[in-house]
């Protein structure tokens, strides 16, 4: 057997050796120009098992992260019905969590599945039709096998490797498969390193849009304004990756995680000495206290609109606006405004909607722990969620803190409220699951050829029939149980409740000019109307933060 080529140690970081040439390229130029990938490929698990012929280590590596998982350690999570109880079983994660955009994953795997790195499915129609992540088994001449194909083989690699420019896509609803338009040789042969562009296509329309959730298409190649980290040329993983394709980064709507990043990780614990003249100390001092995101992130979605509310109970009527579709023009305030932007404020499959643009964060006490509702928790929902207050709101999720806790810090967050199925049976009572996608599903149904809206009690009962699969899915009921809408004779039935999410902001830094307290401006906080709600947060405290008044 003849020796190595000289190249395979001599090539640096950046480059490969191409094998057939005894050379040092790009890894770019490497993948144009090797003859596996010049194709045709029909499908992206033909793809993949290209990659996999020289990257078995990468592949293997991944299917073990929370990236393709969607479940791992929650090392930061407490029990939402017993904050005292820490929660880290390993199994916690998207398939579990529930919010308050499009709910929960649970019988919605095929549409969910545009935001996983892997091809669901099976190309023999025989076999299971389910989510990359749920294949356990792969034998050859094993005919009740669940895969037809080496698990290694569903993983997508080009959503994240392939250059954007190549114009490689997903399926939207079809478990993550490549889209019809895709020229899968085209995206295998133009790999890179991920860009933001790679990570937005899931991350910045998550929750069912350009910016429904916590971060928009604003980000994609954002002014210094916007993001002083991002608009000056920083990727995504220049602060999250690690090795073995892992990624660090959590929060309260992200508790499954394996690390956190965090400011002090670049900026050190005194990131002002030094280099504010003459206050640099003394700013120091506050990050007992604050969030370094308190100051520096004094608004968010200062790039474009972002969704701050979402109502399924107002779902169905396609006789509103241009075929249930209402577009309004509204202020940044998300008020209707004729002199203002565009947006959409009702869609009959999805419901009704606030967006707001350059959004006042909430403030809460954060000691870097969280909670958050799951499908397995039970609580008394008979008189929670019944006001518009946000107090009264049901919590799906929030940081635990206190002001009298030495650990607690003041952190910014976008609170999400929607409206949502619940179902109220006691200390039995839970946040339903419910199942919009697929035959029989909601959206199968509103979007059927035909469908037109006639009366409320008709969508209750399709409501019945969504949340009663979307319950069996998610582990909330035996399969085959049908849910009745709430009867006060009974206290027992599904009924629409408020509730409210916080979502950790650390995106979208703002230039240190704008942040609070620049520029010798203490009345930011230190006023009788601080922009914090230090009256609030201070509540109770024998003594406020100087020069605050309150009521």
């Amino acid at each position: 057997m003849g020796a190595a080529p000289v190249c395979q140690s001599t090539c640096g970081s950046g480059s490969a050796c191409d094998t057939t040439r005894n050379l040092c390229v790009s890894i770019a130029e490497l993948h144009a120009n090797a003859a596996q990938l010049r194709g045709p490929f029909a499908t992206g698990y033909a793809v993949t098992a290209q990659c996999v012929s020289c990257h078995q280590r990468q592949t293997a590596d991944f299917m073990t992260t929370v990236h393709w998982t969607w479940k791992g350690p929650t090392p930061q999570l407490f029990s939402i019905t017993n904050p005292s109880q820490a929660r880290n079983p390993g199994t916690i994660g998207k398939g579990t969590l529930i919010n308050n955009f499009c709910v929960a994953t649970a019988s919605n795997d095929k549409r969910c599945d545009q935001c996983h790195a892997g091809y669901g499915g099976d190309p023999d129609p025989v076999r299971p039709q389910k989510s990359a992540r749920a294949y356990t088994m792969f034998d050859a001449t094993d005919a009740g096998a669940d895969s037809s194909i080496p698990l290694a083989n569903r993983v997508d690699c080009l959503v994240c490797h392939s250059d954007p420019t190549a114009g490689y896509a997903k399926d939207p609803k079809n478990f993550g498969n490549p889209a019809a338009t895709s020229n899968l040789a085209l995206a295998a042969q133009m790999i890179i390193k991920p860009t933001r562009t790679n990570c937005g296509a899931c991350h910045f329309f998550a929750g069912g849009g350009d910016n429904v959730k916590l971060m928009g298409s604003s980000l994609k190649n954002p002014p210094v304004s916007v993001d002083v980290h991002m608009g000056r040329g920083m990727e995504c993983s220049d602060c999250h990756a690690q090795t073995g394709h892992r990624f660090r980064g959590a929060g309260v709507h992200v508790p499954t995680n394996n690390g956190r990043v965090q400011c002090t990780d670049c900026h050190g614990a005194s990131p002002h000495t030094g280099r504010v003249q003459s206050t640099g100390e003394q700013l120091d001092t506050h990050t007992a206290k604050l969030a370094c995101q308190t100051c520096h992130i004094p608004r968010f979605s200062r790039g474009q609109f972002g969704k701050t509310s979402w109502d399924w109970s107002t779902t169905g009527n396609n006789g509103l606006g241009v075929a249930g579709v209402v577009s309004t023009k509204v202020n940044d305030l998300g008020v209707a405004d004729p002199a203002g932007t565009a947006v959409t404020t009702y869609d009959y499959i999805k419901g009704t909607f606030v967006w707001q643009r350059n959004i006042a964060p909430a403030y809460a006490w954060s000691n870097g722990t969280t909670v958050h509702m799951t499908t397995s928790d039970k609580l008394d929902l008979t008189m929670l969620g019944l006001g518009n207050d946000d107090a009264s709101r049901i919590n799906l999720g929030s940081p635990l803190g206190a002001r009298t806790d030495p650990t607690s810090k003041i952190a910014p967050y976008k609170l999400m409220r929607g409206r949502q199925g619940v179902y109220v049976d006691g200390p039995d009572s839970y946040v339903l699951a419910q199942n919009v996608f697929g035959p029989n599903s909601l959206w199968g149904v509103l979007q059927a050829p035909g469908y037109t809206f006639t009366s409320q009690a008709t969508m209750d009962t399709l409501w019945s029939s969504v949340f009663s699969r979307g319950a069996a899915a998610a582990g909330q009921v035996a399969t085959g149980t049908t849910l009745a809408k709430f009867d006060p004779g009974t206290g027992r039935g599904w009924d629409w409740r408020n509730t409210k999410l916080y979502l950790d902001l650390n995106h979208e830094v703002a230039p240190k000019n704008q942040a609070l307290g620049a520029s010798g401006a203490c009345t930011d906080c230190h006023s009788a109307t601080p922009k914090l709600p230090l009256c609030e947060l201070y509540a109770g405290a024998a003594q406020k933060p100087w020069g605050v008044t309150c009521p």
